[in-house]
């Protein structure tokens, strides 16, 4: 991946290894040593200077607006702009340019109206901040008069906006969304929204963290949020597969979720779902031990009793009749637990929630590139991948390859309209063997590319003519050049639909179903957190170990409440293969319990205890299977992938003519939790009004 360093080091100066010589300046007479392309802003920030900002952003390239940063700089006549102004050889710099930032900041509170005791950003407002850093003084307290409706997840106040241009720079630049930006000039310019449109990206939710002022708040937490009460805890967002991380704020119970600032997974961004779904937590919890009683009915029972209906369920039939169903949701050691457990009672029937990928190799279901190698790709294939809704945050990085650097994208699949210019090739499986045989005119395109990128998704080898799909883009890669060993590239990408499923794989327990298997009726299912079963056989009985009381645990004899991801300290793997953290923020929800503790404490019912009491232990158990634990946040290398590209060039199959289009219409409901949420409903009725519900279309069953 050096070629890919260098290529985001070019992108991105202030936050990668480049190698500049570096440059001696001084701040308030303390010398310092900087890379020669910083700003006086990141000489400040090095010398630990405080100085006020309102509008520069390093992400956006937001700066000057505000006039808030001023600095002296010796030899110059007037006052410089921090966020601008480049550092020379010997520079000298004196921060201590009072009179000029208080006249600025003077003119920017002019007009402001803000409401700062009764503001939902008292306590982490930035205005505030620079305000109190420069006068010592405490904003007026006006009242709001120009209010908007920017949709269920944005709540607008024009009267406390400060012309910072943050919000404008992100929903053009990052989101796509040209619904707001600037209207009038001088000291009537503000920021609106055109129209009164709603705030429609699925990325919306950032601009409350950008706006230093009161002017745009999260509207689910409105009114809500008092910062100094609540609690941080490090976390993981689970709603898609890239595994966002996040910073979750609790009091007694969850109360917002914000990002945490991670440049090789999501520069700062969360995606809306990922951000407000989380009350989906709140309703219809299995909050008890559940048993089907002769009538139909669910009694409660103890944790006793209900490990001894499931001991007895369990011996009651062989291990040959057994079988066992993983969620989207699964950490890694609850993986690990009921991967172990069941191969104690010789069941070896455990598959994840839809149908399985080939994943001998990891460079079959994992991000070969990372998410780093889309700032250095010059060429881009998506197949059967809406990317704007499978990952909105990865979205904004190829909106940002397509927009700064002109990069071309194809698209084979449905004709969603993404963010930014795209040539849109078909929709057919034989477009997909035209672009692999070379006969399509964007063939060329990827050819004389020096880092080609494919991203496809994994419904798409989910298909039933999934193992052909494969193949052919298998041979594709190796006739494109699509994965270069000798420079370290590898441009195959699948973009796992879940959380759980790179965990799936990586411990090495879903298969196929094999003809033997289907001939044995399954007299057992164990549903581990999977709310929508591929199905339940008759005369079957089920465990479901799970969050919800009204999805699968309608149909099961046993209910085994679950903890939620906020609810406990467990590891996920994202798309990428890399192993990230997630502390507990919140107690569970009744009597609620980790997976694994409750497959840990069935295994010693059954007389098949697990070797291990702890999470350490499950984690150690999980590194001798071969799953990449040793490191949080370290990527391994995939490898392979010129072995897997190679081998599959030789095979020449043909795709069967078909359609290849995106699983789901509906980006705000995609599974049990953001189903569950209130805000995701809103979203849906207001914002997808013409998608009111998930399909799937025939050929991809």
């Amino acid at each position: 991946m050096l070629v890919a360093l260098k290529r985001t080091a070019a992108l991105f100066p202030s936050r990668s290894a480049h190698n500049s010589p570096f440059v001696q300046v001084t701040v308030n007479k303390k010398p310092i040593q900087i890379e020669s392309w910083a700003t006086v802003h990141q000489a400040c920030q090095k010398a630990q200077t405080k100085i006020p900002k309102l509008c520069y952003s390093e992400v956006l390239g937001v700066g000057g607006h505000c006039r808030a940063c001023l600095v002296k700089v010796e030899g110059m006549a007037n006052a410089a702009l921090a966020c601008r102004l480049k550092v020379t050889p010997n520079m000298r710099i004196t921060t201590s340019a009072s009179k000029e930032i208080q006249g600025a900041l003077a003119f920017t509170f002019k007009d402001y109206q803000g409401q700062c005791n009764s503001c939902d950003k008292k306590g982490e407002c930035e205005l505030e901040s620079a305000q109190l850093l420069t006068t010592r003084n405490e904003l007026k307290v006006g009242e709001s008069l120009d209010k908007q409706y920017g949709g269920p997840i944005v709540y607008v106040d024009t009267s406390k906006c400060i012309r910072c241009g943050r919000c404008a720079a992100f929903t053009q630049q990052v989101a796509g969304d040209y619904s707001m930006g600037e209207l009038g000039k001088s000291a009537r310019k503000t920021f609106y929204s055109y129209k009164k449109a709603l705030l429609c990206s699925e990325l919306a939710g950032n601009l409350p963290d950008l706006c230093p002022s009161g002017a745009l708040l999260a509207m689910p937490q409105r009114l809500k949020v008092k910062a100094w009460e609540l609690k941080k805890h490090s976390s993981v967002d689970v709603m898609d597969g890239l595994g966002t991380p996040i910073e979750v704020h609790a009091d007694k119970k969850v109360v917002r979720i914000v990002p945490r600032f991670a440049f090789n997974i999501n520069e700062g961004w969360l995606a809306d779902k990922g951000r407000q779904a989380f009350d989906g937590l709140e309703s219809h919890r299995a909050t008890k031990v559940l048993k089907r009683m002769s009538d139909g009915s669910l009694k409660a029972i103890t944790w006793e009793e209900g490990l001894h209906e499931a001991t007895k369920a369990i011996r009651a039939v062989k291990g040959d009749e057994m079988k066992g169903e993983i969620g989207p949701f699964a950490d890694v050691e609850s993986v690990i637990a009921l991967r172990d457990l069941l191969h104690s009672l010789g069941c070896e029937r455990i598959v994840y929630s839809a149908r399985e990928l080939e994943h001998d190799f990891r460079c079959q279901y994992l991000m070969g590139s990372t998410v780093r190698g889309v700032d250095c790709a010059d060429a881009v294939l998506l197949v059967g991948v809406n990317v704007k809704t499978a990952c909105p945050v990865l979205n904004a990085r190829l909106r940002r390859a397509a927009l700064q650097r002109k990069v071309p994208i194809g698209v084979i699949g449905g004709g969603e309209e993404l963010s930014y210019k795209y040539t849109h090739l078909g929709n057919s499986t034989k477009t997909l063997q035209e672009v692999a045989d070379g006969r399509h005119p964007f063939s060329k395109v990827l050819k004389d590319a020096k880092l080609p990128l494919v991203v496809t998704s994994s419904d798409v080898l989910r298909r039933k003519d999934g193992a052909d799909v494969e193949k052919v883009l298998m041979r594709l890669c190796a006739v494109h050049g699509v994965v270069k060993s000798e420079i370290g590239w590898n441009g195959y990408n699948v973009l796992l639909k879940s959380i759980a499923e790179a965990s799936v794989y990586d411990v090495g327990i879903a298969s196929n179903t094999t003809e033997e298997e289907k001939a044995n009726p399954v007299k057992l299912l164990y549903l581990l957190g999977a709310d929508y079963p591929q199905s339940i056989p008759p005369d079957c009985f089920t465990i479901y170990q799970g969050l919800y009381d009204d999805t699968a645990a309608v149909k099961a004899h046993l209910v085994f409440p679950s903890a939620a991801f906020t609810e406990k300290t467990a590891i996920y793997l994202n798309t990428e293969g890399r192993a990230q953290l997630a502390q507990k923020a919140t107690s569970a929800q009744g009597n609620g319990k980790s997976d694994w503790m409750t497959l840990r404490a069935l295994s010693e019912e059954l007389g098949q205890t697990l070797p291990y009491d702890s999470l350490e232990e499950v984690r150690v158990r999980g590194m001798k299977l071969g799953v990449r634990l040793k490191k949080l946040q370290h990527l391994e290398p995939i490898g392979f992938a010129d072995l897997v590209t190679s081998y599959g060039a030789g095979k020449n199959a043909e795709l069967k003519p078909g359609i290849i289009v995106d699983s789901a219409d509906n980006y705000y409901e995609t599974d049990a939790i953001s189903r569950h949420s209130k805000v995701m409903r809103e979203c849906t009725r207001e914002l997808n009004q013409h998608k009111l519900r998930n399909f799937r279309h025939k050929d991809n069953n």
